[in-house]
Parts: C-alpha cells; structure tokens; sequence
C-alpha cells in the first residue's frame, strides 16, 4: 500500500509540473497551483515536487480542516462547505441548503444545488441529503415545472417523474460544461436514454470526478448496458 501510494504521489506531482508548464509556456503569466483534497485520506500529499535540481511548489488545501465560515459566505464556494471542517456536520450540510435557497437566480441556484449534492455524498447518506435539500433544484427548474404542468393534464405522477429525470440531466450537462470546453452531441444523447433517477444521480458524481468527456461517455454507455 505505501509503494502504491508513493506512485500515485509520483504521478500526480509530475502532472502539476506538466500542466504548469503547458499554461507557463501558452500564456506566459504568473500560476498559482492548488490541490483540493474533497476527503480525508490515508496518502500524505506533499506541497512540492522535487527531482534533481528541478523544485515545483503548489498549495494543498484539505477540506476537512477548513473553517466553513468563509465558504457559506461566499456563494460560489457553497458546495465546497458541505466538506469543511464540523463538529455538526449535519447541521452544516443544512445550512448550506438554507444558504442556496436564498440565490435569486434560478441557474445559479440550480447549479450550486446539483453540485452541493454530489459533494455532500462523499460525506452524507443517500437519505439524509434528499431530505435536507428536498426543495433542491430539480423542482426549481424551468424544464420541470413545464412538464409538471403537462403533468396535471396527462397524469402528474408522470409529470413530475420526467421533469425530474430532465433536470437531472441538465444537471449533468451544466457541470460537465464548466469543466470541459465542448460537450458533443454525443453526451446528451447517451444521456437521454437514462430514465433511472439512481443512475441518473450517480452520473451527477462522475460528472464532477470524471477526467474526461471521453471517460464520462464510457460511465453513460455502461449504465445503459447495466439498464438493458
């Protein structure tokens, strides 16, 4: 275990060094390098990179030991609180929720919702987050509500259940193009053969953990083969 670990921290110094001198080399501006650690983990990941008389520095932050207060203060960070530092973690998930609510826009809400949920499962059970965020942002959803107002002329329990597969997946759709420059035709149309709400939740993480368009397709396609 502690050689693989030292390979994994091989590896993932190397590639900072290589995306900085990517960024260094296209830009020509000053970089500052930040690892995110999202949970506690047994492998130590130092600040540096060294080999021979190359040095690489960058700044590690380990979510469970920040001070949520400047996160729930700054509502682009409000995902990220879900994992601070807490003697009350559930209290702290519940202020998050309460905080997003107050977001006026109904994209950005909708936006920090999906992806508060996602990070909160690295912490929190299926059941306790569904019902902490139980107004979250499927429900808000313009798709939504327009299929849950079809609903109630076609049969709403049906409705609602499409309305809350497509905001699932606008979901999907709105993280990946935040990380990802294009997002084919391709993704959306894989997506939309997902009508499980289970799988449909568990491609929200891969969504936000994924190191490529490429590989989220390969997560979409075996859900579906699992479905078949």
């Amino acid at each position: 275990m502690l050689t693989a670990n030292c390979q994994l921290q091989t590896v993932t110094n190397f590639r900072l060094l290589d995306y900085w001198v990517r960024l260094y080399r296209k830009y020509r501006l000053p970089i500052t390098q930040v690892v995110i650690l999202l949970r506690p983990t047994e492998a130590e990941l130092p600040d540096s990179f060294q080999v021979e008389g190359t040095t690489h520095r960058y700044r590690v932050i380990r979510m469970w030991e920040q001070d949520p207060a400047p996160l729930l203060a700054n509502p682009g960070l409000l995902p990220l609180a879900v994992l601070a530092r807490s003697d009350t973690p559930e209290q702290l998930l519940t202020e998050v929720a309460e905080q997003i609510r107050k977001v006026r826009l109904v994209r950005v809400k909708r936006e920090l919702m999906a992806s508060a949920q996602v990070l909160a499962g690295l912490r929190f059970d299926k059941a306790f987050i569904r019902r902490v965020f139980r107004e979250g942002v499927m429900k808000e959803s313009v798709i939504y509500q327009e299929i849950a107002e079809e609903g109630r002329n076609e049969g709403l329990q049906q409705g609602l259940q499409q309305g809350l597969q497509q905001g699932a997946r606008q979901s999907v759709l709105d993280i990946l193009a935040t990380r990802f420059d294009n997002i084919p035709a391709t993704t959306t149309t894989l997506l939309n053969q997902i009508d499980d709400m289970d799988g449909l939740r568990s491609l929200l993480r891969r969504a936000v953990l994924c190191d490529s368009v490429a590989a989220f397709e390969a997560d979409v396609q075996a859900e579906i083969e699992r479905n078949a």
